[in-house]
């Protein structure tokens, strides 16, 4: 799968930093067997490292992450003078939200059909993916329905249609 060319950007100004457990083992995945195991590695490098760490290089825990960096940024720090980072409107955001969110923009894009956002998302049944998802096609419906009506008029201005026998005379057909 492809990642868009801002996102691998980020990616490689993140990963051409040492991972931040300077002095102490990283934790890096390896394949023993076809099996994902974890290890160390001294080289701050190492690319098999995690790509996302705690300072101390161990694998980030949901719970600690949602709860220290998340919850924080989108709805400030209670007790402290840490203003939130989102504008009001979306300080009831939920971690999921933004797989949602990845769905909806993907299906926004030019090309982005509901295949691909189901194989993005992982959904093992497109019926699952259409069942969240499909409501939000009516724009993709209108935009169809503009292209479907440019390419009528463009095969009506080309040399290479010719008329159709039958009742439906009034069609034409690019040949």
């Amino acid at each position: 799968m492809r990642l868009p060319g801002f996102l691998v950007g980020m990616l490689e100004e993140h990963l051409a930093q040492p991972s931040g457990c300077v002095g102490k083992p990283a934790v890096i995945v390896q394949d023993v067997d076809g099996v994902a195991s974890f290890a160390e590695s001294s080289d701050p490098f190492d690319p098999g490292a995690l790509i996302f760490s705690t300072s101390t290089g161990r694998p980030v825990r949901h719970g600690l992450f949602y709860r220290r960096v998340f919850r924080p940024a989108v709805v400030g720090v209670a007790g402290r003078q840490a203003a939130p980072v989102l504008p009001e409107r979306l300080r009831g955001l939920r971690w999921h939200d933004l797989r949602h969110t990845c769905a909806s923009l993907s299906l926004a894009v030019p090309g982005g059909t509901l295949h691909v956002v189901k194989e993005r998302l992982g959904h093992e049944d497109i019926r699952t993916t259409i069942n969240i998802y499909g409501h939000l096609l009516d724009s993709v419906d209108a935009a169809l329905a503009d292209g479907l009506d440019v390419l009528y008029g463009e095969a009506l201005d080309a040399s290479n249609v010719v008329e159709m026998r039958g009742p439906h005379r009034e069609q034409f057909v690019a040949v």
